[in-house]
């Protein structure tokens, strides 16, 4: 977390109160943003999640059909 009070204080010296109040908070809102977004990291995790998922669901489709062909054969030689 980031200590927007003591930027606060820093700025406050040579930028003065108002200066330095408006730039903490805007340093602080920013750092939110930062904290709050997606990392290169998670985003090539999550790209790996869903070309896994992809995969299954073609395997997943592909039994299906097998199944239903499968079940075409049953019919057939009832």
């Amino acid at each position: 977390m980031i200590n927007t009070f003591s930027i606060y204080e820093d700025l406050r010296e040579c930028l003065g109160d108002e200066a330095a109040g408006k730039l903490a908070a805007v340093m602080g809102k920013v750092y939110e943003d930062i904290a709050q977004t997606v990392t290169k990291k998670e985003f090539i995790e999550l790209t790996d999640v869903v070309r896994e998922l992809a995969e299954a669901q073609k395997r997943t489709e592909a039994r299906v059909e097998e199944l239903a062909e499968a079940q075409k054969r049953t019919e057939a030689r009832v």
